[in-house]
């Protein structure tokens, strides 16, 4: 968000949309490189917690996506589901995931090395 905040929030955003809109478009185009490197063309389920800010525009730019033909005519993009908080343990282990990667990357940046989560 600091990256986004310094270049584009109240400058680009005519343009880029929210964080949501930029991270939408970095999701589709990193699942269609996997996709293609591996011949993937099933629908995939994107499930996203209900609520967060924003959220709204995320689904909406993953639906709009879905009628666009460069994504529909690939077959990977399935349905997007908003579901609320707690009702699908996967979701709550992707939040402490994405917290302790996000935590990481603020120890590297800062120099500050992190306790490991695990000791082995």
């Amino acid at each position: 968000m600091e990256g986004y905040r310094e270049h584009i929030k109240d400058k680009h955003e005519a343009y880029t949309g929210h964080a949501y809109t930029i991270a939408v478009n970095i999701l589709l185009k990193a699942i269609e490189r996997w996709a293609k490197q591996n011949h993937h063309t099933e629908p995939i389920a994107f499930f996203f917690e209900r609520g967060t800010l924003h959220s709204g525009e995320l689904i909406r730019e993953l639906n709009v996506a879905a009628t666009l033909p460069e994504w529909k005519d690939q077959g990977w993009l399935g349905t997007v589901s908003c579901i609320p908080k707690g009702t699908l343990p996967a979701l709550d282990t992707a939040d402490v995931a994405a917290y302790e990667l996000y935590r990481e990357m603020v120890g590297q940046r800062s120099k500050k090395p992190r306790r490991p989560m695990l000791d082995y």
